[in-house]
């Protein structure tokens, strides 16, 4: 049933943003249905105007043209129409004019505004011939100044067109910047007002969706403290701050009067959400069967990333002609992982490759967009990047919760197993004493009717009574040693500690407690086989017991992990014992046949002297686990004491 909800959700998404983007399509051409040619004609009938078939352009690779050079008649004929309805030249550090000529037929005598819905744009420069003919006014604005440049107050680039009925005007635009993607259009002013109000609508939902999710995620990371959320918290954080970037909010709300930052603010953006991208996935993606090249690949994705953040801030969005192509290498790899680990038994991963199906798409057609491959606004509406975000950040917040409950429940299981082995063990020793009481309640009836009789055997009887203890002693034994390596068991473990934890602590007396683990004991296994495997761990049995002391507490604590208890141990002495411990396990390879097998161990230490100390033994166990945790990932075959910095 859960899964059937989720699939719910998926399908449900994904045929929203669907329509959405079959919407903006019908917009799109409605928009271009009129007749085409060069002039502009402005009429009653029609609000909306894309611009790309009436726009003339000029390429100009060296930037140094101005004004009157372009509106002379040597460059007249040196225009080239465009034929589509958006322009899209792709990543190109040039400048680019724009000659657009509109006569307005439209007889309302409403206002008409020009719109370049590219709010990240470098420079937009327009010219509009003057009143007396003479020159032209100009006006400077773009991503790099100030927002008091705007001609309309607006995130988009908006200027007002004074074209009274009847009359014709030229204008001319110079745009710059590193991805030349050229959205143009004209409105009526009741038309633009419209559609600015549907779009600030659908970004204050989906930026309200982003905030919600962050918030949320920080909260269950206060709780949870994973390392995936502290990513992921990252991540999202990353992520708003180049949306908001790349829709204009960010500069005109949180630094308006720093326009510096805009010079290299969206690059930037992009390259912390890949890094924190990368590592929430590796982290959260976390199985055993993890190819090392799949690893290699996120290792040296993040080093270039790291690498061109410097670069980025020195030249700015010049940048991108790298960043993008390792955007979408970002993106093919994550699905490569999430199939990866779903054909591997991963059920967390199935979550992960809903939350990447459709923002997948929409993440490829932005870069690839942005590239000029093809503009994506003849596909999908502007808004489509900010609902995929929504979409991915939503889904992976539920599978980051859905792998929490994944891992408590294969806790819960192995608690559940470890419960069942203790209640057969326990059986097993009832049904041992009743087994014994019977013997001797029988025994008892058998002396009393033949007292007279068994006279005679009284040493033998005696004897029998010995052998009987002895077995039975020996009973209790095999209940509290592990049979393969003839340490205590972990259940005996914790008796025999939980006492002695109390004896210490009621006299103030040092104890230090060991745990260690065989490293990559797995490919013992794999390599050699299960059986060698078994005379690893009895060759590690034998090498404790050589090593410990008769107070010492030495036990198998599971599978290849083992615990050791070091009365009247300070944590120094426990220290230089598990080096002493270390060095002998990887002194003493395991025989096998003509060759030998090196072993190594990684060791956690923990103990209770003169510092600040554990108040229950559960306690000190888990400062040597992490102690333990800590030498695995520093490398293996190490001794981490837990309270070394």
């Amino acid at each position: 049933m859960k899964q059937k909800n989720w699939f719910r959700i998926f399908i449900t998404t994904g045929v929203l943003i669907s329509a959405i983007i079959a919407f903006d399509s019908t917009l799109v051409e409605a928009a271009g249905s009129q007749t085409s040619g060069p002039l502009l004609i402005l009429h009653d009938g029609q609000d909306e105007y894309l611009l790309g078939s009436h726009i003339e352009y000029l390429e100009d690779p060296s930037q140094t043209l101005n004004i009157e050079q372009v509106s002379s008649p040597d460059y007249a004929d040196k225009f080239t129409r465009g034929d589509v309805d958006i322009l899209n030249f792709g990543l190109k550090d040039a400048v680019y004019w724009l000659r657009l000529t509109v006569r307005n037929e439209s007889l309302s005598g409403g206002r008409w505004l020009l719109e370049l819905a590219r709010p990240s744009m470098n420079s937009v420069f327009l010219y509009e011939s003057s009143a007396d003919g003479n020159g032209f006014t100009e006006i400077k604005t773009g991503y790099v100044f100030p927002f008091s440049t705007r001609d309309v107050p607006h995130e988009n680039f908006v200027f007002n067109l004074h074209i009274p009925p009847g009359s014709e005007k030229t204008y001319y635009l110079r745009v710059k910047d590193m991805s030349l993607d050229l959205p143009l259009r004209v409105w009526s002013g009741h038309a633009f007002d419209l559609h600015d109000h549907t779009s600030r609508l659908i970004i204050a939902i989906s930026f309200g969706a982003l905030l919600a999710m962050l918030v949320y995620n920080i909260v269950l990371l206060s709780i949870m403290r994973d390392l995936g959320y502290i990513y992921y918290a990252f991540f999202q954080t990353s992520l708003l701050l180049f949306l908001g970037s790349i829709q204009g909010y960010a500069p005109r709300y949180l630094w308006p009067n720093v326009t510096s930052l805009n010079f290299f603010a969206i690059p930037l953006f992009i390259e912390l959400a890949m890094i924190f991208q990368l590592l929430f996935i590796w982290e959260f993606l976390r199985f055993d069967s993890r190819a090392k090249w799949l690893e290699y690949t996120c290792h040296i994705l993040i080093a270039l990333f790291v690498f061109s953040i410097p670069f980025t801030i020195e030249i700015g969005a010049k940048t991108l002609t790298v960043v993008l192509p390792l955007v979408l290498t970002v993106h093919v790899y994550a699905l490569v992982l999430g199939v990866w680990a779903m054909r591997h038994g991963y059920k967390p991963a199935r979550y992960y490759l809903f939350s990447w199906s459709i923002y997948l798409a929409i993440g490829f057609g932005v870069v690839l967009h942005h590239m000029g491959w093809f503009t994506i606004e003849q596909v999908i509406p502007e808004q489509a990047f900010q609902l995929g975000a929504v979409y991915l950040v939503t889904f992976q917040s539920l599978a980051l919760a859905d792998r929490i409950n994944y891992y408590k429940q294969e806790h819960l299981n192995a608690q559940n197993r470890l419960i069942l082995q203790q209640k057969e063990t326990l059986n097993l020793k009832d049904e041992l004493n009743i087994t014994l009481e019977y013997a001797r309640t029988e025994l008892e009836n058998r002396v009393e009717q033949r007292t007279r009789e068994l006279i005679d055997l009284t040493v033998k009887l005696s004897e029998e009574i010995t052998e009987r203890k002895h077995a039975e002693d020996e009973l209790k034994r095999l209940a509290s040693v592990d049979f393969l390596t003839g340490l205590f068991n972990r259940r005996h473990f914790f008796e025999i500690a939980g006492r002695e934890f109390a004896k210490s602590t009621r006299y103030h007396r040092p104890l230090s407690v060991i745990i260690f683990d065989i490293d990559v004991f797995k490919s013992v296994n794999d390599t050699h086989g299960h059986l060698i495997g078994d005379q690893a761990l009895m060759h590690i049995g034998k090498l404790v017991r050589e090593i410990t002391r008769k107070p010492d507490i030495p036990a198998r604590y599971g599978g290849e992990e083992f615990v050791i208890l070091l009365p009247e141990t300070d944590c120094a002495s426990a220290q230089i014992f598990a080096e002493r411990l270390r060095q002998l396990v990887q002194n003493s390879p395991v025989p096998h046949d003509n060759i030998f097998i090196h072993l190594t161990v990684s060791v956690g230490v923990s103990g209770k002297d003169n510092r600040k100390y554990a108040k229950v033994f559960d306690e000190l166990i888990s400062q040597a686990d992490q102690a333990l945790y800590k030498a695995k990932s520093a490398g293996r075959n190490k001794v981490i004491c837990y309270w070394d910095n």
